[in-house]
């Protein structure tokens, strides 16, 4: 009965701090397009906020035995808290240093709308099953979050630069878009390569044609026409730009289709079952 408890209280704990949080990342987001006096502490108020989503994480990481790894609410506030903490340490790189100043304004609107598409899938906390239960999956989870935000990254800088905002071009910008994509492609590989591994000690095969594999596959092969078309036709500036965008709705396939596809094997949304 008191453990019980506890996990009740912990899941209420855990609610409001992700509403909390939800909440000061909106403000933030708000507050970089403000005058200069209250943008100035739009950082301060997002790495507020960044801390109030990783406290509700932890929270449900006690809860549920397991990082938020499971569902897409879990996904949303993994990615989320990445995003964000691009825009507050993002500048501490030496190739996003470079970048005009208004990059955090753009980049922080990923995170309302990671939360808020979250928010449409349950968020009832769930343990894992057996054969989730691995460091293995844990790895896979963690290069997933990381080659999402560095190319999610890119294709925000990509879609300034092809719309033309003041300032988004040069050598900088386009240094930027080489690297971001050559980051994120590192780790999409890495990502992939133990996804692979897993799969092959869970089926005994390394790979499988379902969805979230084939949209995976169509997504690395995009990345690597990009560094192609910088590397061997010299392609820089709103033409490499393009490039990037086009491969944009097959990352998001990678990383979303799954939260609507029962049929994969990379489907983790359990509906809620009314008694």
């Amino acid at each position: 009965m008191g453990g019980s408890t506890v996990t009740a209280a912990l899941t209420i704990v855990q609610e409001a701090l992700y509403w909390a949080a939800a909440i000061v990342l909106l403000a933030a987001t708000v507050a970089f397009w403000l005058e200069d006096r209250v943008a100035g502490r739009a950082r301060q108020i997002m790495l507020a906020g960044s801390c109030l989503l990783l406290a509700s994480a932890i929270a449900r990481w006690i809860v549920t035995g397991h990082p938020p790894i499971f569902g897409t609410f879990e996904n949303s506030i993994a990615s989320a808290w990445a995003i964000s903490m691009v825009v507050v340490f993002g500048r501490r790189l030496s190739y996003v240093r470079a970048l005009p100043a208004d990059f955090e304004r753009w980049f922080a609107f990923w995170i309302p709308l990671t939360l808020g598409f979250g928010l449409f899938f349950t968020r009832t906390p769930y343990p894992l099953t057996i054969s989730e239960r691995s460091i293995i999956v844990d790895i896979h989870v963690l290069f997933a979050w990381l080659a999402y935000t560095a190319l999610l990254l890119t294709s925000t800088v990509a879609l300034l630069v092809v719309t033309r905002r003041k300032g988004w071009e040069g050598s900088a910008v386009d240094d930027v878009l080489v690297r971001g994509a050559g980051v994120g492609f590192a780790l999409f590989t890495v990502m992939l390569g133990v996804g692979s591994l897993y799969s092959y000690l869970l089926f005994a095969d390394w790979f499988r044609w379902e969805i979230v594999e084939a949209f995976a596959v169509a997504a690395w092969l995009g990345y690597a026409s990009v560094l192609h078309a910088h590397m061997f036709f010299g392609w820089r500036g709103r033409k490499l730009a393009w490039v990037v965008l086009v491969v944009l709705p097959l990352l998001i396939g990678t990383f979303w289709v799954w939260s609507f596809y029962s049929t994969t094997y990379h489907h983790f949304e359990i509906p809620e079952i009314k008694a």
